[in-house]
């Protein structure tokens, strides 16, 4: 409300990300897509391309949470050119992980594997350029869950489908979350 008043758009569009933020974590998807909804629209107006990209992202995560994949995918692809486009690789990996998890849910395992291997190589180029040890170690402890949920489509690909050795892929990406 006070950065409605001082009509400051940046700061309300954060602030509504936000609170779409909080509102996603209790997985009230709905409430949260009319935060992440009003801060797109901010961030259309002032131009702010990272944070349309951001949002674009997590609008297309509360329509995943909300378990409508197809209503998602439009959302992550614009927010994947956006980031993409400007080398945003915090908000890069994510919508790159949640595209490949969206994707996997619609069975689009082609597409699927392409976005989990974009966003594991996106964190190990961030994490390359990182100096010291303990830098790299506290970057990587939340994106963890990438290496996981990679591993374990990989598995469920291998079981479908010997032949395509998904497992020395899995393999693969274990030792690439070991490293």
């Amino acid at each position: 409300a006070i950065h409605r008043i001082l009509r400051d758009a940046k700061g309300e569009s954060s602030g509504l990300t936000s609170l779409g933020d909080v509102a996603a974590k209790l997985n009230e998807y709905h409430r949260a897509q009319v935060y992440y909804e009003q801060a797109l629209a901010l961030q259309r107006v002032i131009g702010d391309r990272l944070g349309e990209g951001a949002s674009l992202s997590h609008i297309g995560w509360t329509y995943a949470g909300l378990g409508q994949h197809e209503r998602a995918l439009p959302h992550l692809r614009d927010a994947l050119a956006i980031l993409t486009n400007l080398e945003a690789s915090e908000s890069l990996w994510q919508t790159q992980r949640r595209l490949a998890f969206v994707e996997a849910k619609l069975s689009h395992v082609d597409a699927s594997l392409t976005h989990y291997q974009q966003a594991v190589h996106t964190i190990e180029s961030v994490r390359a350029a990182l100096g010291d040890k303990s830098y790299k170690l506290s970057f990587i402890r939340d994106k963890l869950l990438v290496y996981d949920e990679f591993m374990i489509l990989l598995s469920r690909l291998h079981a479908q489908d010997p032949a395509q050795k998904y497992d020395h892929t899995a393999l693969e990406i274990f030792e690439r979350k070991q490293a």
